[in-house]
């Protein structure tokens, strides 16, 4: 589920992204379908929208597939499945921020970086385990991985600090996704 700055929302479904009206408290039509072609899914994941377009994680075909925001139109497909640069095994969440398109790679233990214009790869984050969830705040990134919360610096890829550990007491997580 992701809201832009102007209130428009857009809610993952099980093959499709759903277009909601806030303001009719309605669905305003869907975006996508199942399938593999360009602007399908196979088990849509995490999504996020940011400069006018919708980014959708598309898991089980091993990519992210970018839409106009207002018109539902593809605009074109980041990633390709498998292990090497640029490709991506089941990935999962997804945040957009300062030009870059962050995207949680659990099957390939690391979080990839893209270049939101053009598509192309600039660099991975050993994720350490298998990143799921992610924030961005203040030149940060927040990735829920394993019994933890894993903070990097943005810009190099850093590991600054974990929060938390395994457990379901006070200080400890169970499996955090998001």
């Amino acid at each position: 589920f992701s809201v832009d700055n102007a209130g428009n929302a857009e809610a993952v479904e099980t093959s499709s992204a759903a277009k909601v009206d806030s303001t009719q408290a309605a669905v305003a039509g869907t975006i996508g379908g199942p399938g593999s072609g360009d602007g399908q899914f196979n088990a849509p994941g995490g999504s996020a929208v940011a400069g006018g377009l919708l980014y959708v994680v598309d898991s089980q075909n091993g990519r992210v597939e970018v839409f106009d925001a207002a018109s539902g139109e593809f605009v074109r497909s980041i990633g390709s499945p498998g292990a090497g640069d640029g490709q991506l095994s089941n990935p999962q969440g997804i945040v957009v921020a300062g030009g870059l398109v962050y995207v949680a790679d659990p099957g390939n233990g690391r979080i990839s970086v893209f270049d939101a214009t053009t598509g192309d790869v600039v660099r991975t984050i050993d994720g350490g385990g298998s990143p799921l969830g992610l924030a961005f705040a203040d030149g940060k990134l927040y990735v829920t991985d394993g019994d933890a919360v894993k903070v990097f610096d943005a810009a190099t890829g850093q590991l600054l600090q974990t929060i938390g550990e395994s457990g379901n007491g006070a200080g400890e997580l169970s499996s955090p996704v998001g």
